[in-house]
């Protein structure tokens, strides 16, 4: 099916500025009371209504006739009672999130994308600039979530095919409405505008993949029935299950023993599944790098996220698989080592 252009919200009711410039001073106070950024209150209000933060820092509404809104104003209560009281997250009590220049709709089935996760991008662009054969083929998002990384990628690619992998089905869900909606707005963009003008804009549907699975198990010979092991018969350069020219997740990293010691916002909404990495955290990052480079052409990119005080250990392990080459930490923009990047020998 093709999806069609994302159409406006529709602003169903309507409120008096001076009656929601009282409702925001309260809110403001609430947010103070229960500690929570007050900057949040103009974003809710954002995703919820017309006005723009210049707006909102002018309080220029204030003596409108009428202001629209997304909801009613009982709906906006009980929401903004659900971010301040139970403590569930901004992100998904507007049901998204804005992420490099996409809006990713989220939900309690899917993590919700950070902004550091954004550079897993621009380290993929970098890697590839030597290489534009490395910029097409088939590339894989692991434990995708949102979608989010798969996007940025498929958009970052014109050329390549993307897949997705996450054993959630709720998750999958999300990331096929964020792929379509995502689509029409993105179709032909790229970070290199000449090669966008040479894909024909293929959409970012047709070449974004979603799979249910865990880990690498859509590529697994048990899989092969389905047609998913066997799609890839034509792009296997090195060998069997060579075929990706890059491999990118964000796994969970967690230690167990911390997932239940993180802000509630995290601890009581966002998913275990995501977040717990096991006793110290490296489960999940030991897996994939023992299982990386048999799906890698030569010279392909492993790269992946992780959390402070992660980076040299998952680099030693990398290194001492022996399947590798040329490791690198890369810091995020707080200066936190937070990203691997290597390739398959």
């Amino acid at each position: 099916m093709t999806p069609s252009k994302r159409q406006p919200p529709p602003f169903a009711y309507a409120i008096q500025g001076e009656d929601l410039w009282r409702w925001r001073q309260q809110a403001m106070q609430d947010a103070i009371t229960y500690d929570i950024p007050v900057s949040e209150v103009d974003r809710f209000l954002q995703a919820l209504t017309p006005l723009t933060r210049l707006d909102l820092r002018l309080n220029s509404f204030k003596t409108s006739a009428s202001i629209q809104l997304i909801i009613s104003m009982d709906d906006l209560n009980a929401r903004w009672y659900q971010r301040v009281v139970d403590r569930v997250p901004l992100q998904y009590v507007v049901g998204h999130t804005h992420w490099r220049d996409f809006q990713i709709s989220v939900s309690p089935a899917v993590l919700i994308p950070r902004p550091e996760t954004e550079l897993l991008i621009d380290l993929a662009i970098a890697a590839t600039e030597s290489s534009s054969l490395m910029r097409q083929g088939h590339w894989v998002d692991l434990g995708t979530g949102s979608g989010a990384i798969a996007i940025g990628l498929a958009t970052a690619f014109p050329y390549a095919t993307i897949h997705g992998v996450d054993c959630s089905e709720a998750a999958l869900a999300i990331a096929q409405k964020n792929i379509h909606d995502n689509s029409a707005l993105h179709d032909g963009h790229s970070d290199d505008q000449s090669e966008a003008s040479q894909t024909g804009n293929i959409p970012l549907f047709e070449r974004i993949h979603l799979h249910q699975g865990s880990w690498f198990s859509p590529w697994h010979t048990s899989h092969a029935k389905s047609g998913v092991a066997a799609a890839f018969a034509s792009v296997r350069p090195g060998g069997a299950n060579r075929q990706f020219s890059g491999i990118v997740s964000n796994p969970p990293y967690i230690p167990s023993n911390m997932v239940l010691d993180l802000q509630p916002e995290v601890t009581h909404h966002e998913p275990h599944l995501a977040l717990d990495g096991g006793s110290d955290g490296l489960d999940c990052l030991r897996y994939l790098i023992s299982q990386a480079s048999t799906y890698l052409v030569p010279n392909g990119i492993f790269l992946l996220e992780m959390m402070a005080g992660q980076a040299e250990t998952v680099a030693q392990l990398i290194n001492h698989h022996g399947d590798y080459h040329s490791t690198a930490i890369y810091s995020d923009l707080a200066g936190i080592d937070r990203f691997v990047l290597t390739r398959c020998k």
